[in-house]
C-alpha cells in the first residue's frame, strides 16, 4: 500500500476506499492526541513501516459522538480502516509475515516515539501490552504488520509542559517489545531498522511538525522543542537499541 503526501491523501482515503476512522476536535483524548497521530504516522512512513493511509480533512459541521459532546468542526484526522486481525499473544501471524523485518522496525519506531499505547517498557506504571494496537492485514497468502493508533506517543502528560523535559529526550527504555516478538528479532533486521532511523533528516521532521494544524496545538515554542526531541531521540535510539534488543532476544530465547 502506498502512502500519499498529506496534501493529496484526502480523496483516496475518503472516497471508494471503504470505512475510515475519524478523530476531530472534541474527541475524548484531546487535540494533542490528533497532533501525535499525525506526526507519529508520518515518522512511521519515514521508518518504512506500513500504516493505514491517512489525511487531515476540514469538518464543516459538528458530528455527535455517542455518550459525549459533539466532534466540532475544524481540522480532523482520518485514516483508512483495513481488513485484518489484532495480535493474540501467539506467533501465528508473526510466522506468516511477508516482511519479517517489520517486527524489529516496529520496536525501534515505538522506542523512538516513546509509544505508551502498544507495549509499554518494563517498569512503566501500566506495563500491560495492548494487542489491540498490534495489527496484521492480509498480504496475499501472508500478512503485513501495520503500525496504527499513535495518539499516546512522545509524552505521558501534557505536550506543552512535558516535551522539553530532559527525561523525554533521554529515555533509553525499549518500547513496543511484546514477549512474542523475541524469536523474530535478529541482528540483520535490527540494524536495518536503525539504518532507516539514521536516514531521518531535520528538514523532513521540521516539515512534518509544521503540518500539524494550529488548532490542535501545541505552541510554536513547544513545536521547536518537539522537533529537537525527535531528532535527538533518533540519534540516541540508533546507539542503544541494537545492544539492548539483541541482548533481550538472547535472554528470552
Amino acid at each position: 500500500m502506498r502512502t500519499l503526501p498529506t496534501s493529496t491523501r484526502v480523496a483516496e482515503v475518503m472516497t471508494d476506499a471503504g470505512p475510515a476512522f475519524l478523530k476531530g476536535i472534541g474527541n475524548p483524548a484531546g487535540e494533542a492526541a490528533l497532533a501525535s497521530e499525525l506526526v507519529a504516522g508520518e515518522l512511521a512512513v519515514l521508518m518504512g513501516l506500513r500504516v493505514p493511509e491517512f489525511a487531515v480533512i476540514e469538518l464543516d459541521m459538528d458530528i455527535p459522538m455517542e455518550g459525549r459532546g459533539p466532534m466540532r468542526h475544524g481540522p480532523a484526522f482520518v485514516s483508512r480502516r483495513l481488513e485484518g486481525a489484532v495480535g493474540d499473544g501467539g506467533d501465528t501471524f508473526l510466522r506468516a509475515l511477508s516482511r519479517p523485518g517489520a517486527v524489529a522496525r516496529l520496536v525501534v519506531f515505538d522506542t523512538w516515539v516513546r509509544n505508551q499505547d502498544r507495549c509499554p517498557p518494563e517498569g512503566a506504571l501500566d506495563s500491560e501490552p495492548n494487542r489491540d494496537n498490534l495489527f496484521f492485514t492480509p498480504d496475499g497468502r501472508k500478512f503485513d504488520l501495520v503500525a496504527l493508533d499513535h495518539s499516546h506517543c512522545f509524552v505521558e502528560g501534557e505536550m506543552e509542559l512535558e516535551i522539553s523535559q530532559p527525561h523525554v529526550r533521554d529515555d533509553d527504555r525499549i518500547f513496543g517489545l511484546f514477549p512474542e516478538f523475541a524469536p523474530f528479532i535478529d541482528e540483520r533486521s535490527v540494524l536495518a531498522a536503525v539504518e532507516s532511523l539514521r536516514q531521518v533528516d531535520a528538514a523532513s521532521v521540521r516539515a512534518i511538525v509544521a503540518s500539524v494544524p494550529m488548532a490542535w496545538g501545541p505552541s510554536r515554542q513547544a513545536r521547536e522543542a518537539w522537533i529537537s526531541v525527535i531528532l535527538a531521540r533518533a540519534e540516541l535510539v540508533a546507539k542503544f537499541a541494537p545492544q539492548k534488543l539483541l541482548a533481550q532476544r538472547r535472554l528470552e530465547l
